[in-house]
């Protein structure tokens, strides 16, 4: 026979299916006056009110004041229920973003019994749509930037889409991008590049140099250098230009240097006469010496346009963190999504790819933000944003966030002489100087078992903060050289770097007005002393 449950154990078994198959839902009641009349333990832990302190009270406990809760109760009761999403208030007064459902609850004789409220935590929704909406209008202006840069470089600049036959074999290009500079160089305008294949434009391209290094580029991935005097098309011209893959692309970018070979072609002519002059004529000296100065001239007009081409592939590849970020929040989506499977071990080996995915993607950010950190300390352009910070707590939040993050860091053991150091310093450039000499410890001390000390003392005029390991050490004649940026020890090449981090950190704490120095025995200790001068802080 089938079994008779008292309306208390039927609203007992009611919660804990609810709590058993939707942990992220609140339920309870509410009588006809919108007092609390049960209270489960989902709502114990979501909302963070115990039973006692809940029931009986007025349903606005949860919100902000100011909000009318007679009329959401009359919208339940005139359309059976209500719904919005809203902040409500736990019992420490923190808010958090939900969505609230009230639907009136009727006895079996149609008399109004009271409402049922269902709620769901949407704070991380919330969070994420407004980071994603961050993320897009700095993508959009990064963009406009770029677009920007591209179209004013004196540079010619294209981006070609291969076309490919069925064997996955280039058959042509599209032109996906190009600008004013390349379009002129080409005798067109930007307009008849539209919808064009190159092949379309320019027939007799096929099988030359210019086809054969855009192929190799693409096909290899492999930077292909084109620089020389060419005569096809109806074109007479030098140029200086350079293919580089940009994800499945090609892009071109060029330099038109006719004037400048034949300056250069002039130039060596007047030296060759010069020279045959010499043999003449000894007191022809200083014509030859004005021939050298323009030489000189000639070739820094070079080297700058050589250097601006440079910054412009640098831009590019700075781009690469757009699609970087893109990539980690698909692998944190897929994460999720694999851990609603009744398949553990498909969502273990998800789980564990997307933890390979989200490492792989910190080092190539880190990578980056050292390539970038060391060109803007080149040119000058690193601006200290001081501001009043304790360093003991700025070490310690450091180290308790990377251990949190990277269990490597458990190895890590942090001490201090006093609870607070005050001074007026930039704290994101000096978490990239503790971060670099952190993680350098822990990637050349990987084998040991002793863990790695940062300590933090107080000298009269100087706080002084020290990263040890006891791992590989370096070699007693590369001490004094790494410092100097891509210098790597003959005993690291096993390692991953780019030399990079001990001078990006030595030329940040100069800047931070401070000093950094480096000591080492090979197989048994490195020591990295950074010393900050003391300043009044109120």
């Amino acid at each position: 026979m089938p079994l008779k449950l008292s309306p208390q154990q039927q609203n007992q078994i009611h919660d804990r299916l609810l709590e058993l198959y939707a942990p992220e839902y609140v339920y309870f009641l509410l009588d006809p006056l919108g007092l609390i009349q049960s209270w489960n333990q989902a709502a114990h832990r979501l909302l963070g009110y115990s039973p006692q302190q809940a029931r009986e009270h007025p349903f606005s406990l949860l919100y902000p004041p100011g909000e009318v809760i007679p009329t959401k109760l009359e919208q339940a009761l005139a359309l059976d229920y209500f719904t919005e999403q809203t902040w409500l208030l736990r019992p420490d007064q923190s808010r958090f973003w939900a969505r609230v459902t009230l639907t009136a609850v009727y006895t079996g004789e149609g008399q109004l019994a009271g409402f049922a409220v269902l709620i769901k935590d949407l704070t991380e929704q919330k969070q994420f749509e407004e980071a994603r909406q961050a993320y897009q209008q700095y993508a959009n202006q990064q963009n406009q930037l770029l677009a920007a840069i591209v179209e004013k470089s004196p540079a010619g600049i294209a981006l070609f889409e291969p076309i490919l036959n069925m064997e996955g074999q280039p058959i042509d290009f599209t032109y996906k991008l190009i600008n004013q500079a390349n379009a002129a160089t080409l005798g067109l305008t930007i307009e008849q590049h539209f919808n064009q294949t190159l092949l379309t434009l320019f027939p007799q391209v096929k099988g030359n140099i210019f086809w054969m290094k855009l192929v190799g580029c693409y096909q290899t991935g492999q930077p292909q250098q084109l620089t020389g005097h060419f005569k096809a098309l109806g074109f007479d011209m030098w140029i200086d230009g350079k293919f580089d893959k940009v994800g499945s692309d090609v892009l071109w970018t060029c330099l038109d240097i006719s004037q400048l070979k034949k300056a250069q072609i002039e130039l060596e002519n007047q030296l060759n006469h010069l020279q045959a002059v010499k043999y003449r004529l000894d007191t022809d000296l200083g014509r030859l010496q004005l021939a050298e100065k323009e030489v000189v001239r000639a070739l820094e007009r070079e080297r700058e346009m050589n250097t601006l081409k440079t910054e412009f592939v640098k831009l590019v590849s700075h781009q690469f963190r757009n699609p970087m970020a893109s990539i980690t929040l698909k692998a944190e989506a897929l994460k999720r999504f694999s851990e609603r499977s009744s398949d553990r071990a498909f969502a273990q080996k998800v789980a564990e790819y997307c933890e390979q995915v989200g490492r792989d993607i910190h080092r190539l950010d880190k990578l980056i933000t050292e390539v970038l950190f060391n060109e803007r300390l080149q040119a000058g352009q690193l601006e200290v944003r001081r501001q009043r910070l304790n360093l003991v707590a700025f070490c310690q939040h450091l180290i308790q966030q990377q251990q949190v993050e990277n269990e490597t860091y458990q190895r890590v053991v942090f001490s201090s002489e006093q609870s607070t150091a005050l001074l007026w310093t930039d704290p994101i450039l000096l978490e990239q100087v503790l971060d670099n000499l952190i993680s350098n410890a822990l990637k050349y001390s990987g084998g040991s078992e002793t863990p790695v000390e940062v300590s933090l003392t107080q000298a009269p005029r100087e706080y002084v903060l020290m990263v040890k390991d006891y791992g590989i050490g370096i070699p007693a004649d590369a001490v004094e050289h790494v410092c100097k940026s891509f210098y790597r020890a003959w005993n690291v090449t096993e390692y991953p770097g780019t030399g990079l981090g001990l001078s990006l950190s030595h030329r940040i704490v100069e800047l931070l007005g401070g000093s950094l120095a480096i000591e080492s025995q090979q197989n048994q200790y490195t020591l990295c002393t950074v010393r900050l001068p003391r300043q009044e802080v109120s």
